[in-house]
């Protein structure tokens, strides 16, 4: 099994963005790692709940741009792990220990 076409985009996506953030001490660089990778994973969880926190409003709204799952079986849980599993690959490629577990 294989993730889905957009989580190898996003996954392809983040590799170069890292690429580029090589070149920064390691603290800034770790903090944009998992801040980076945090606001992947809150997207995710956001698409299926179609909810999400505005932080300048406080307010709850649905998710702007995505449509929420309204719906998801056991076959959608099985992508969504593999996706996950992926995700997690590509954290364990960083060499910065723990950042899988924003996934």
């Amino acid at each position: 099994d294989s993730p889905n076409t957009y989580c190898e985009s996003l996954i392809d996506y983040l590799r170069k963005i890292f690429k580029c953030l090589k070149m920064l001490d390691d603290g800034p660089k770790a903090m944009l790692y998992f801040s980076i990778c945090g606001h992947v994973t809150e997207r995710m969880v956001n698409i299926i709940t179609g909810k999400y926190e505005d932080t300048d409003s406080k307010k709850s709204k649905s998710n702007s741009g995505l449509s929420p799952i309204s719906k998801i079986d056991a076959f959608g849980l099985k992508n969504l792990s593999i996706d996950v599993q992926a995700l997690e690959i590509f954290a364990d490629g960083t060499g910065l220990l723990q950042l899988r577990t924003c996934f």
